[in-house]
Formats: structure tokens, C-alpha cells, sequence
């Protein structure tokens, strides 16, 4: 085990170096991760707007139009459109209006 020194959590102890199969596996991650990175900026956009006020609202509605980042009417924001924000708005689709953008 490490000794606890103040101020600090642990030292860590030295790693052992890599073998040539987990350094392979690690490069296809990382080829991966950018892959995914190019691919996500193909992805869509949408315009929500915030039409309708949260007060009188369940408080899950409210958290979530807070999350979308909308805090007052007529404000709007853009967001990436994939399977959460999706979700998101539609559990607030009575108070938003939402446009796809190219």
C-alpha cells in the first residue's frame, strides 16, 4: 500500500510499462475516440425554445428545462441532437418548440 502523506491523497506507485498487445489496444481506442469526435461534428442541431413558464410545473420539468439550458421565456439554445437531449425535450414538449437545423 501507499503511505498517506498531508496534503496529499496517496503517492502512486510506478506502473508497469505496457506489452505491445495492450499499447495495440489502446492505439485502436484512441482511433476510435476520433473517429467518433469527426463523426459528431456531421451530427444535426436543433433550435429549443423555452414558450411556455415553469411555475406550476413538476419539478422534474423544471430541473430539465434548467438542464437544457433555457431559463427564461423566449429563450433558446442549440443543442446536438442525439438519444438524451431527444429525451429531454420530450419530456418538455408542452412548454418548448422545437426547429431542426441543418
Amino acid at each position: 500500500m501507499s503511505e498517506r502523506v498531508r496534503g496529499l491523497r496517496y503517492i502512486a506507485k510506478p506502473k508497469s510499462k505496457k506489452t505491445g498487445a495492450q499499447m495495440r489496444k489502446i492505439e485502436e481506442q484512441i482511433s476510435l475516440i476520433k473517429d467518433l469526435e469527426a463523426a459528431a461534428a456531421d451530427t444535426k442541431k436543433i433550435r429549443v425554445t423555452l414558450v411556455r413558464s415553469t411555475i406550476g410545473r413538476k419539478v422534474n420539468q423544471i430541473k430539465t428545462v434548467k438542464a437544457l439550458g433555457l431559463r427564461k421565456i423566449n429563450s433558446v439554445v442549440e443543442k446536438d441532437v442525439n438519444p438524451v437531449i431527444l429525451g429531454m425535450v420530450k419530456t418538455v414538449s408542452h412548454l418548448v418548440e422545437v426547429e431542426e437545423i441543418s
